[in-house]
């Protein structure tokens, strides 16, 4: 018996022909990789199995990619945006890579020593080197040598600057300030070449080849002869045209005209028109010319023609008024102190003294003038030095703005006066005001007809918008954490250009609200025209960004006003469902009211809301009726016999709101119709007996009409108005055009600022004897910054329990021209104790309550306290 043992094969295959089929050892099976590129590395996820290496497979894997046969895991990395050598980098380390150089400075060449290989230039690193100063910008191959003592051009001269570079005998950085121009050195020749040729600080000083320039300080295109400087070219202020003898005069050049009897010069040729002064009080007459002279301050003569009668002394033009001594001391008619109907009254404070029955309240006013003790002194415009610019229309504007600027408690007042510097008066909280417009930055001399305090970037402080009549745009002063303001109009967008430069602006008023519910204060304006000229100019609704940039959207949101000749604009709730309407006062029954859908758009509802106003100019809303809505009063001018084309001069309008969208004209029922030439209006309680009274201003313009006194309408608690002006010590002025209530001295009842067109503002104190009770409430929600007065709010006042409800509307709205403090203010009559209830409805439609409130104060509510 024969044993057969086994064979065992260790890596080797089967042999057929050694073993027998049936004893033969089974085959070891193994994965093998798909080569399809053949470059011995197969990919992972192509295998087969297989006892040997089967055609097109291969035994390596980790090829990222099959089908090119340079990428495989033993391939070298080129510069090539690809993985060559499958291991998950790319471009990394690769055989081409180029050098590059950190360069620290930034000055396009690199430390040589700070080298990186790299297929892209990375950042911080640049492809030349040699930069011999890595940390200065000034050192690099080829730089120009400064006179800093260092190696600028990294040629291994240190320092060039010792060196006479340009030959021209100076050391360059001792004494030659440009040390490569052999030209330019001390003692040379100063040349119009934007260069400082002779090294002393200055180009173009003085040069050679130069002309002769005169400063031109005051704009009449005539230079300051004694003045000149030598330049290259005219700039802003300097001129090539000299022979003024007054460069801080326009009026005065050697064009101007010798007959204006002002002191001067006018022609600039040494001589001054001289007048007669017969009586030697200074002041000569029209009827006594003399021949020119070289002075006119001699005894006899003046230089001033406007004396009324040169046969007595104390009379003359500015003289101060004796009373009742039979004559007109100051030359002015309209306000002799003499009594002429001797009942006691002059002149000067009665409004009607031909007749001894009307006077001033026999228990003393209620209003008395205190302008001039208060600082309010300076007059709104000065006609004779530009009278032609816009004339006549600059006679229509006239405004002011109120509101507490530096948030001492105490409420300022801008005045924008025309070709005057505008006011800032400062309120000092002692009944006197003190003018820091200078000193504030805000102080322009131009055509300045209205402004509006708002916060126009939500920085918590107020900016002021000033619009013009003139040949000039809007401005627009931001404030500062410091207080000072900057102009900055043409940058935000809100310069509101006139469509034609040559044109006048027009504008007479605006208003500020936030009409699409952002959260910012947006801007509206007014632009008037004749009736015979529509688009002149136009009115502009400018929509806030929420930083004070804006954007015109006034045809987007359907105000289109090119045919309203708008005076006056309110943003008001009259249909009380949560958004701001807007109404406009405008001539030749042009009036609108617009419903605003509460997305920024707005239809006009004139004719559905059955609103119809002739010549209209002022404007005022109020609940003067106290049934809960808005009631609109317009002013225009009455005369039956007087044809204003294209409407009658039929007078004011007074629209009581029904509540559904619709007005009843109740002008006549409630007394207001006569207004003469109504201009300002306003709704406050002059007594604060708990009822609204109607203060209106009014002023005859370009026409021969005497001048007349301010209305006050005394509301009779029943919604009907007797005028008692004169009773309450508002005596006869001239021009009026604003008329702003406000509580200038903080003692609880609404004082009076009225702004003529050309004479000194006149402040009125009101003398009530503060038997009635009173509550002024302002608003702060630091929760909305581009809002914080909260203007739109909606204040309700109950004084008890079961009594009549009083509202009032914070806003920045105006009468005409005239901006009243962003508050309300509410008058109780006799109560006595604490008020009842105070509802507030913040803009945004969030309603806090407020119970047993004390009266007599001025309360400041913060929305973030409650």
């Amino acid at each position: 018996m024969r044993l057969t043992t086994p064979l065992v094969l260790l890596g080797i295959g089967c042999a057929a022909d050694t073993v027998p089929q049936d004893h033969r050892a089974p085959c070891t099976e193994r994965s093998w990789f798909a080569d399809r590129d053949g470059d011995g590395f197969g990919n992972n996820a192509d295998t087969t199995s297989a006892c040997t290496l089967p055609d097109g497979y291969a035994i390596g894997a980790g090829d990222c990619d099959d089908e090119d046969d340079l990428v495989h895991p033993d391939a070298s990395e080129f510069c090539d945006g690809r993985d060559d050598n499958c291991n998950g980098e790319v471009d990394e380390d690769a055989v081409d890579a180029s050098p590059t150089y950190a360069d620290e400075d930034g000055d396009g060449f690199g430390d040589g020593t700070r080298i990186t290989l790299s297929c892209e230039v990375p950042s911080g690193h640049v492809i030349d080197d040699g930069d011999c100063d890595d940390t200065s910008a000034d050192a690099f191959p080829g730089a120009p040598e400064l006179c800093d003592e260092q190696d600028n051009d990294c040629d291994g001269v240190v320092p060039d600057d010792e060196q006479d570079l340009d030959g021209d005998g100076y050391i360059a950085c001792e004494d030659d300030c440009e040390p490569t121009d052999p030209e330019s050195h001390p003692g040379a020749d100063e040349w119009c070449d934007a260069v400082d040729n002779d090294c002393n600080g200055t180009a173009d000083d003085a040069p050679l080849d130069g002309f002769w320039l005169y400063p031109d300080v005051d704009g009449d295109d005539y230079g300051d002869t004694d003045s000149a400087s030598l330049g290259c070219a005219e700039t802003p202020g300097w001129i090539l045209v000299d022979g003024d003898c007054d460069d801080l005069d326009p009026a005065v050049n050697p064009e101007g005209d010798e007959g204006v009897a002002d002191g001067a010069d006018q022609d600039c040729d040494g001589l001054e028109i001289c007048w007669e002064d017969a009586d030697e009080d200074g002041v000569g007459t029209p009827t006594a010319y003399l021949t020119p002279s070289l002075d006119c301050t001699a005894l006899g003569v003046s230089s001033r023609s406007d004396d009324c009668n040169d046969a007595d002394p104390l009379v003359f033009p500015g003289n101060p008024e004796i009373p009742y001594d039979g004559r007109d001391n100051d030359c002015a008619p309209e306000t002799p102190d003499d009594d002429l109907d001797g009942d006691g009254y002059g002149h000067a404070v009665d409004c009607d003294d031909t007749d001894p029955n009307v006077h001033p309240q026999d228990g003393g006013p209620l209003f008395i003038e205190v302008g001039i003790s208060a600082g309010l002194d300076a007059p709104q415009w000065d006609e004779t030095v530009n009278p032609f610019e816009c004339f006549p229309w600059l006679g229509m504007a006239a405004g002011a703005a109120i509101a507490d600027v530096d948030n001492d408690g105490f409420l300022d007042v801008f005045i924008p006066r025309l070709q005057l510097p505008d006011r800032l008066y400062l309120n000092l909280g002692d009944g006197t005001f003190t003018d820091q417009a200078v000193a504030r930055g805000i102080s322009h001399t131009g055509t300045s007809a209205s402004a509006r305090w708002f916060d126009a970037d939500a920085d918590g402080d107020l900016d002021l918008f000033v619009v013009s009549a003139g040949q000039e745009d809007s401005r627009l002063y931001i404030q500062d954490v410091d207080g000072t303001f900057t102009e900055e109009a043409v940058s935000r967008s809100a310069d509101t250009p006139r469509l034609n430069p040559l044109e006048c602006s027009n504008i007479y008023g605006t208003a500020a609200a936030d009409h699409d519910g952002d959260g910012d204060l947006d801007l509206h304006t007014n632009a008037w025209f004749l009736h015979n000229a529509p688009g002149i100019q136009r009115s502009f609704l400018l929509q806030n960004d929420g930083l004070g940039f804006f954007t015109d959207q006034t045809f987007a949101s359907g105000l289109d006003l090119y045919s309203s000749a708008a005076f006056a604009s309110a943003f008001i709730d009259y249909d009380d469902d949560g958004d701001l309407d807007v109404s406009v006062a405008a001539d030749w029954g042009t009036s609108r009211l617009y419903e605003s859908h509460g997305d920024g758009t707005f239809t006009d509802v004139s004719l559905q809301a059955q609103i119809s106003a002739g010549n209209a100019m002022g404007s005022t809303w109020a609940d003067y009726d106290r049934d809960g809505d808005l009631d609109w009063f317009t002013t225009a001018i009455y005369d039956p016999g007087m044809p204003c084309n294209p409407v009658v001069c039929d007078g004011n309008r007074l629209f009581a709101n029904n509540g559904d969208g619709t007005f009843s004209d109740l002008t006549d029922a409630a007394g207001v119709r006569r207004g003469g030439w109504g201009w300002g209006a306003a709704f406050f309680d002059a007594d604060n007996d708990g009822d609204l009274d109607l203060g209106q201003v009014d002023g005859p313009h370009a026409v021969a009409m005497s001048p007349v006194p301010p209305l006050l309408f005394v509301n009779d608690g029943h919604g009907v108005f007797t005028d008692q002006a004169c009773e309450a010590g508002l005596g006869p002025t001239k021009e009026d055009r604003s008329l702003l209530p406000f509580d200038f001295d903080n003692d609880g009842d609404l004082d009076l600022l009225i702004i003529t067109s050309s004479e000194r503002p006149r402040l009125y104190e009101n003398l009530h004897d503060g038997a009635n009770a009173w509550i002024r409430v302002a608003l702060f929600d630091p929760t909305t910054p581009g809002n914080q007065r909260a203007i739109g709010a909606k204040i309700t006042v109950q004084a008890e329990l079961g009594g009549e409800l009083q509202r009032a509307d914070v806003h920045a709205n105006e009468g005409y021209g005239a901006q009243r403090p962003a508050e309300a203010h509410f008058g109780f009559g006799p109560h006595a104790g604490p008020l009842h209830w105070i509802e507030i409805r913040w803009p945004d439609g969030e309603v806090v309550d407020l119970f047993d409130v004390a009266a007599r104060q001025v309360l400041t509510v913060d929305r973030s306290a409650l």
